[in-house]
This record gives C-alpha cells, sequence and structure tokens, in this order.
C-alpha cells in the first residue's frame, strides 16, 4: 500500500473518531425532596435519604434510580421508586421537589430543548407535567434560607422542574400527586446541531432503566451531578493516532 493511501485511511479514521465521540453522552435522572426530607440531590447518589431523628439520616428502603445516558437526540425514560417508610413526623408523605436533571451543560448548547411528554406516578398519568419548561440559567447566590429557587434547585445544567415548593414558577404538579414509582418520558432536540453530527446514521438513544448513572454515593449528597468530562473519547482518538503512526513507520520500513 502506498504512502498517501495509509495516510489518507489513517486521517479519515481520526476523523470519523473525533466527531463520534464529540457528542459524549450525559447521565439525565430524577432528583426528588419530600417533607420528611426524605431527598435524592444529585445523580451521583445512588441511594436516596430520610431524617430518622434531629442527627441520624438513613436509607430509603428498595430505593432505586432509574437514570438513562443521554447520547443524542431523542426520547428517554427515568424514574425513581422505592418501598413504604415512616416518616419522621408520621405524616402523610408530599413532594418539595420533583426534577429531572441532567449533565447537559446550558452553555454552548443553546439549541438543546427538552420537553416533557409522561408524568406517571405509580401508574397515573399528571398532565400537568407536560407543561413544564426547562431552566438554562445558572443564577446569582443568596444568603437568604427562604429564597430556594437559587441554588438548590437551578444549576449551570439543563434542568426540568416538575415541582418546586420553593420556586412560584416550578408548580406545574400538586404536591399531592405523589407515588412511590414514577416515571417521566422525555424528548431531547438539538443536541446533534450542538454537539456536531457523526458522520454515519442517527444518534442511538440510551435504554431506559439503567441503575446509578454515575456510581454509588453512600451518604446524603448535595452535590450536583457533572457533565461526563469525555476523557474514554480522548483516549481513542489518541489511541487512533499511535496506530496511525504506527502504520506510517511500518511503510517506510517496507519501502
Amino acid at each position: 500500500m502506498k504512502m498517501k493511501k495509509i495516510l489518507a485511511l489513517a486521517a479519515a479514521s481520526l476523523t470519523a473518531a473525533a466527531l463520534a465521540v464529540s457528542a459524549c453522552a450525559e447521565p439525565a435522572g430524577l432528583d426528588i425532596k419530600l417533607n420528611n426530607w426524605a431527598h435524592r440531590n444529585s445523580l451521583n447518589m445512588s441511594k436516596a435519604y430520610y431524617q430518622v431523628d434531629e442527627e441520624e439520616m438513613d436509607a430509603v428502603p428498595g430505593f432505586k434510580a432509574n437514570d438513562v445516558e443521554i447520547t443524542g437526540d431523542g426520547q428517554y425514560t427515568v424514574g425513581v421508586e422505592f418501598d413504604t417508610f415512616t416518616a419522621k413526623d408520621g405524616e402523610d408523605a408530599f413532594w418539595r421537589v420533583l426534577k429531572l436533571e441532567t449533565g447537559i451543560v446550558a452553555e454552548g448548547h443553546e439549541d438543546v430543548k427538552i420537553t416533557i411528554d409522561k408524568l406517571t406516578v405509580d401508574g397515573k398519568e399528571v398532565e400537568g407535567a407536560k407543561s413544564a419548561v426547562q431552566m438554562n440559567s445558572k443564577p446569582e447566590a443568596s444568603d437568604d434560607y427562604d429564597d430556594q429557587t437559587l441554588l438548590d434547585y437551578k444549576t449551570e445544567y439543563i434542568v426540568v422542574e416538575l415541582f418546586n415548593e420553593w420556586n412560584p414558577d416550578s408548580k406545574y404538579i400538586a404536591s399531592s400527586d405523589y407515588g412511590r414509582k414514577v416515571e417521566v418520558t422525555f424528548t431531547v432536540t438539538g443536541l446533534k446541531a450542538a454537539e456536531g453530527e457523526a458522520p454515519s446514521g442517527d444518534a442511538t438513544e440510551a435504554p431506559a432503566g439503567t441503575t446509578g448513572a454515575q456510581g454509588d454515593v453512600n451518604k446524603p449528597s448535595t452535590d450536583k451531578g457533572q457533565p461526563n468530562t469525555g476523557v474514554e473519547g480522548v483516549a481513542v482518538v489518541a489511541g487512533l493516532a499511535v496506530l496511525a503512526t504506527g502504520a506510517v513507520v511500518i511503510a517506510k520500513k517496507r519501502k
């Protein structure tokens, strides 16, 4: 094989790989807070926790986070489910926060749009959720504890709040639309344009029902889920570059 053909093939491989890994998969899942302060504050939390007493937190029994990886435009379904448990005050449970969180950074993804197709709670559809809109802006910090419309619930990542007790603009469902099995189906558009379209085929939808998108965290945390850094993709491209260099060396030896 001639040197020009080897270089052309290597260049084509590198270009294709770079385009393919440019659209890195980003996590998506549900964050929850209940009136008894049972909570999952982050996609990094594979468990939810609730207040046993003033000093002790315990894991919500049977909690399962059905997260997904967003790999391109398409429809996805995420959810959470858990067993019945006794709240600290023994009162009926209701939502303080229910939101869809993603690892898609808003900056640079202005064309990305997320629409809610369906919310089901214990198998019953809640129509109001379809009106929920995404939040893309990073808010200013506030020292006012009562002003909880800020950093706890809005981040630099794209999120959709279905209900937020502290945000008057995010009450698309009722706090009483509570249940132990929650599923949200949503559609992502505009991600291809933002990331750069791969040379062939449509983006592949991530399978629904993936559990624990970002690893186990065995204690309560308020850290936000972080986007995929794409390190794996860089490694792939670097590896191809090494292979291409090796091919050139071999070709030189054969001349």
